[in-house]
């Protein structure tokens, strides 16, 4: 099992959702509002993602993740 460590985000996230590289929704989680530094994903193929996290203060951040 994959894990994603997140680092240098000061407010919980409270929605994160894995993309592959076309843009198909592959899987989303509800995390309430936690401030969380580890996220265990699903297994996934090796190739490019795209992670997107909705934090509690509303912000949306997009980043591009490799799955080796």
């Amino acid at each position: 099992m994959k894990v994603l460590k997140i680092t240098g985000l000061n407010i919980g996230v409270k929605k994160m959702v894995v993309f592959d590289i076309e843009g198909k929704e592959i899987v989303s989680f509800s995390l309430k509002g936690k401030k969380i530094t580890e996220i265990k994903l699903p297994p996934l193929k090796s190739g490019a993602y795209i992670i997107r996290l909705k934090t509690t203060d509303g912000a949306s951040i997009r980043r591009e993740i490799m799955i080796e």
